[in-house]
């Protein structure tokens, strides 16, 4: 009963808020990522940004509070906050930095935290997500990446 009341309250202080990164970092760096064109235009300038299949009908100005909100929605609803970690009484911020492929797939390109079970739970998160519709710069598909901190808390 107490774990399931513990995971809850997790689940309601979990705090994501993933943005666009236009920084490289070497370890994640890979061909494939160069021919995906992941690190070549700043996400201030992308003309369409990446969206949910559910935000395509929405109004341009609120496509990216569509877009963290069905984020945050998919994040929370299918965390599962690991047995080990829980029982250890583990907390901590986890960064994911992803890239929504050309075709709309997810690509984790580095996870950053220090407990594995946190990182794995983080990567599957990210991972889970669905297919998206692209972003769009001169009315063809391109590659984006976002940094998305997770943070693992419990109740206390």
């Amino acid at each position: 009963f107490m774990k399931k009341i513990a995971l809850l309250f997790v689940m309601a202080v979990l705090i994501i808020a993933c943005k666009s990164s236009n920084s490289i970092t070497a370890n994640s760096y890979t061909q494939e990522d160069e021919d995906e064109g992941i690190y070549d235009i700043p996400f201030a300038i992308i003309e369409q940004k990446p969206m949910f299949e559910a935000c395509k009908d929405v109004d341009k100005n609120e496509q990216e509070h569509c877009f963290k909100q069905h984020l945050n929605k998919h994040l929370i609803t299918h965390l599962r906050y690991p047995e080990r970690a829980l029982r250890k009484g583990i907390q901590e911020k986890v960064v994911v930095e992803f890239a929504i492929r050309k075709n709309g797939t997810v690509k984790v390109l580095e996870v950053i935290g220090t407990d594995k079970d946190l990182k794995a739970e983080a990567k599957f998160l990210i991972e889970s997500l669905p297919c998206f519709i692209p972003a769009l710069q001169r009315g063809k598909p391109i590659a984006v990446r976002f940094q998305c901190p997770i943070n693992f808390r419990l109740a206390d």
